[in-house]
């Protein structure tokens, strides 16, 4: 029987009357994605590294490390923005609870191979086996999170 909590007991001061099963299902429930407001920083993070690395492209000419740092750099935060965005929706779609963890660390390293990948291939030193090499060491990382989480 659940206790009234309109009763005032003599062993609480207070009055407060807790029942520990609606505690456990509240925490034994999943969250449903109050994640709005972080996507909502995401997406301005995704459309703001856009923006500088458009600007980027049409001004600088790439002729130092400095101004390859300033390509990078922008759109590193675009792809890995955009990717845990997209991550996300089709999380979200497939089984409708999405981690916002798990999109973050899929963009990240989506992010990563792409840039990784751009840099050496910039140096003109990509290869098949860097791709290959690259892709494995994401996917392994990924598990490897997948897993701790």
């Amino acid at each position: 029987m659940r206790p009234d909590p309109t009763e005032r007991h003599e062993h609480d001061p207070s009055g407060r009357i807790i029942y520990l099963g609606d505690v456990r299902r509240r925490r034994g429930t999943k969250r449903q994605s109050p994640d709005h407001h972080y996507l909502a920083t995401v997406a301005l993070a995704a459309l703001a590294g856009w923006a500088v690395w458009g600007v980027v492209v049409f001004t600088l000419a790439p002729s130092k490390l400095l101004t390859y740092l300033a390509f990078f750099l922008p759109l590193a935060v675009a792809l890995t923005s955009t990717a845990t965005l997209v991550a996300y929706g089709l999380e979200h779609r497939r089984t409708h609870y999405a981690s916002l963890t798990g999109a973050g660390r899929r963009g990240v390293s989506f992010g990563a191979v792409a840039i990784v990948n751009l840099a050496f291939l910039a140096a003109h030193r990509w290869t098949v086996f860097l791709a290959a090499v690259t892709v494995v060491a994401a996917i392994a990382i990924d598990v490897v999170a997948a897993r701790r989480d």
